[in-house]
Formats: C-alpha cells, structure tokens, sequence
C-alpha cells in the first residue's frame, strides 16, 4: 500500500539535511522534512473551508447534534464523502493541531481513510507530525463523540469539549500524546446553514460548522518523555459533504480573543464559482462580508523548494459592507507545504498550513469599534502535476532570444512513488520572520494602522511576469511568480477534468516559455515536456 518507513526516513533525512545547508546559507532560516505517510493524509488539516453566510443579524444557532457523526448512504457519490473534526491551539511558544477524519466511510473505492493526526509546531524546533491509520471508526449521529482507536473527542454538554489521543511521530517513532478540555468562550454558527457548492463537480457541495469559534485550553501534549501544560487560546470546527477534495483551491484564515469576545474568519474559494465571506463575531454581534464586498490581495509571495510551487506569505484583505469596513492584513510567520499525492495525471495538492500574524481594524462610518494585533492560522492551496519552474535573473543582452533545451538537459527527479494511489509525501518548511512570534500584544488603532499601511507595500519585489504556451495546443499558462525572481507553472483540478488524460500538456510537447519585465525587455525559451519526471527547472536570464 505504501513504501516502506526506512526508504522514507532516508529519503527525508537526506532532504532535511540539504534544505538546512541551503536555507541557512541562503536566508538564515531552517528548513525540516517532516514524513511520508498515507495518501488523503492532509484533508485532516483542512478543517477549514470557505462559507457564505447567509441572511441578516446573528448566525443560525447550532445544536450538539449538529456537531455529530453527518454521514447517510446514498449509492451514488459515498466514495467522495470527507467529513473531520478540528481543533486547533496557541500556547505561548506552542502551537498545535488535531483532527479526526473519514473519508469513503464504506470503503467504495478501497482507500477508506479513519484516520487521526497531531502537528505541533515550537517556536525554534522542528515540526512534530504523528499519523494514525485505523480499520475501525465509532461516530455518533446525536453528539459529536467520536473514537478512533486509543484517540476521541466527546462532548455532553455542548460547551466543554474532551479532546484526546495517541500517535507517533512519523520520523521518530515516539509517542505523541494529548489530552486536552476546550471551553467555548463564543457561541457555535454555521458558517454554512445551506450546502454550499465547492468545486467543479456536478452536485457536489459542503457544510461548515464553527463550533468553537474562540475558545479556551488547557490540559497537556505530550511529546516522547517531555510533557507541555497547555493553557491556549483554541478554536474547533466541523466540515463534512461530498465533493473532490483536491478540486477546490482557497484562502482561508482565523484569528480570536476569547477574552474579548472577538473571533474572525475569512474564506475565499476558486471552484466553478468564487464564494468569498468574512465574518467577525465581536461581543454578541455578527458582522459579515460577502462577495463583492470584499477584496483580497497578496503582498508577497514566496518560493517553496520543496514543491517547486509559488504561495502568498502576505495578505491584504479590505472589506466594506455599507455599515462596518474592516481593513485587515496578515503575514505567515511559519509555512508548511503539505502535498496530498494522487496518481497522475490527477494533479496532486499542496497545502500551505501557516502560523500568522493578523493586524486589523473594524470601524463604522463614524468611529474604530475594534482594532487588534494577534497571533492565528492561515492557509493556501494549489495543485501540483508536474511543475516547470525556475528563477528569473538580469543578463548582459535585453535582445528576444530563443533557444532549444533537450528534455532531458533540465534539471529534475525522477518520480519513485511506485504506487501513489496509496502512498503520500509530505515534507513542511518552517521558516521564522524577524518578528517575535511569542509578542502578541494589543496594538492601538493608530499603531495597528501603521502596522498594515507598512505591510501591505513589498518594495523589493521584481516585476516580470513569464508564460507558457503549449504549442501542440495553443494552451497558455501565466506563471506564478515570488518576489525574489522565482516562477513557477502548473496543472490545475480544471485541467483535470477538461481533459483527464493529458491536463495541460503531455510528454513530449514543446513549451514556449516567454519572461518580459516591466522596462520592456523579453526572452523565450523552448523546453521539452518529460512527465516522467518529477519537476523540471528552466532558469531565464534577461
């Protein structure tokens, strides 16, 4: 089903160590391999999805049954049934995850996934993972009670929460323990009172429960012999539906202050239609956002190693609803890509999870109702086949050049998944920004201004954009590019579908890669498509 632990762990150890060399060479960051687990691995962490909400005043009320076991037979779509449970904590220095997760609860397609995972991220130590498969699942359609091997949740009263569990860490081997009571600071809505449609599929649809939106922790997680005491600030919500879980690509974000009643989280989806929401529950109102209301900007982006794909580390998310405006940036603090493997040519999915910083104002027309400066979690996706990649530098000649490269001159790694129906790699990239991710301290409207007015402009950004044309097909692809000179192209789920065999290009077909930068100056390039390897890298030089 899988390939075995010891070609992983040499395999990771070998990545983990390169990465090191190289980031700390480079920017003065680390980098650290995380595992190879079981594919369908990451859909745990994505308890969070995009909603719209839906009609005026508070959300609609949510009862302890809402937050139990959803799954129905129906004979026609069981096999894309995903449904988890998440929690999530900030405890000083610590910063941590858990998740319950089923899908293809009947075992259509002999994938099934019960499964439970636990990541804990320290400020200045590498990321602990630990992954438990199960052949066994006890939900509850009442409550959400839940038991999965020597891991669960329960909940009698529908305020406080008993959260535990056992895995071991992917790499080491060593027992990850939690044991863990979530109090709700604000009250549970549904971010999705009606299925929301998610994806390209026909049909296919979601639902979203915030449970918890702002909540209280504390109990310990245990790491080998080492015992953390947990007081956090927490957050837990609840998804479950039937679509393609690598369809959809999404921004999502959340950030709150169960002291000050006050919790945020926004959500914009890319599926056959964009759904973009934003609400914040601040004492007992509900203030939302929806669609045109609100505009999202990336502010800088970045290039993972490990992927060869692009990702935003900076957002800029202005909202105005007629009544209230918020103005809200966030920058990632720590990243970790996460690929979610399937057999090509289905494209893969690569999950940013990040760890980030929110600085935001809400005011009416009149005054500041509530500025804040606090620490939350983040999150970007994107799909990945067969990326072509590379960096953009400053040559001697500005004249359009064009030249041929053999296929097999590029630089790039054989794939060595010999069954990825079953098997998943999964590597993250920890990197710390030069603020200190333990100083969450409130900001005054004023300094909170300063703050986003400052981080929304990335000076040292290059202006270039790179394109792709197959010319067997005419396709053209505009690359995604990182503010140091890295590009990088991909297939997407639409690809996929529009033409499952061959999405976006086939081995063998010539790619017109073309780099102009804003002075004017151009150069094309033509490289041979390999699918038979895992990335290729083209660097251009103007």
């Amino acid at each position: 089903m899988h390939q075995s632990e010891t070609s992983a762990s040499l395999w990771l150890a070998a990545w983990r160590e390169n990465s090191r060399m190289r980031t700390r060479k480079a920017q003065g960051l680390f980098c650290i391999s995380l595992f190879q687990a079981m594919m369908m691995v990451m859909p745990v962490l994505m308890a969070v999805t995009v909603s719209i909400l839906s009609g005026t005043g508070a959300a609609a009320d949510a009862s302890l049954k809402d937050d139990g076991y959803h799954y129905m037979h129906s004979g026609i779509d069981d096999k894309i049934y995903n449904e988890w449970w998440y929690f999530n904590g900030i405890s000083n220095e610590t910063q941590f995850l858990v998740s319950y997760f089923i899908s293809d609860p009947e075992n259509v397609t002999g994938l099934r996934k019960l499964q439970v995972l636990a990541v804990v991220l320290e400020d200045g130590k590498p990321p602990v993972i630990g992954i438990q498969q199960s052949r066994g699942f006890g939900g509850d359609k009442n409550g959400p009670n839940v038991d999965i091997d020597q891991s669960g949740i329960s909940s009698q009263d529908g305020r406080s929460f008993n959260v535990w569990g056992l895995v071991n860490d992917v790499i080491t081997r060593e027992p990850i323990r939690w044991d863990l009571q979530y109090i709700a600071a604000i009250s549970p809505w549904f971010a999705t009172p009606v299925q929301a449609n998610v994806g390209h599929l026909k049909g296919d649809w979601m639902k979203w429960l915030v449970y918890i939106p702002s909540g209280n922790v504390t109990g310990t997680l245990t790491l080998g012999e080492r015992t953390l005491e947990i007081a956090a600030v927490g957050y837990h919500d609840h998804n479950w539906g039937r679509w393609a879980f690598n369809d959809p690509q999404w921004n999502w974000a959340e950030v709150s202050d169960p002291a000050k009643g006050f919790s945020l989280t926004f959500g914009d989806i890319l599926g056959e239609e964009r759904n973009t929401m934003l609400g914040v529950r601040y004492g007992k109102d509900l203030i939302k956002f929806t669609g045109e209301q609100i505009k999202l900007t990336y502010t800088d982006f970045a290039f993972d190693q490990t992927t060869a794909r692009i990702y935003p580390q900076g957002y800029r998310v202005q909202a105005e609803n007629g009544d209230y405006q918020l103005d809200l940036t966030i920058k990632a603090e720590k990243s970790v890509p996460l690929l979610v493997s399937y057999p090509p040519p289905e494209p893969s999915y690569v999950i940013f999870e990040q760890f980030s910083r929110f600085r935001g104002i809400l005011r009416t027309r009149a005054s500041v109702v509530y500025s804040f400066d606090e620490l939350g979690f983040s999150e970007y996706t994107t799909h990945r086949l067969h990326p072509i990649f590379g960096r953009v530098t400053a040559g001697e000649s500005a004249n359009e050049t064009s030249n041929k490269i053999a296929a097999s001159n590029i630089t790039g790694s054989n794939v060595t998944d010999s069954d990825l129906t079953a098997a998943n790699a999964i590597a993250a990239n920890i990197t710390a920004s030069g603020e200190s991710v333990a100083d969450s301290a409130g900001a005054n409207a004023t300094g909170v201004a300063s703050a986003i007015a400052a981080s929304a402009i990335n000076t040292s950004a290059i202006n270039f954009t790179v394109t792709a044309t197959n010319e067997r097909t005419s396709r053209v692809k505009t690359a995604e590019t990182s503010a140091d000179g890295w590009f990088s192209i991909d297939s997407n789920y639409a690809d996929y579908l529009a033409k499952s065999d061959a999405p976006w290009i086939s081995t063998g077909d010539t790619v017109l890669l073309e780099v102009r930068d804003e002075a004017g100056r151009s150069k094309s390039l033509e490289i041979l498509a390999d699918l038979g390897k895992d990335r290729q890298e083209v660097d251009l030089s103007l």
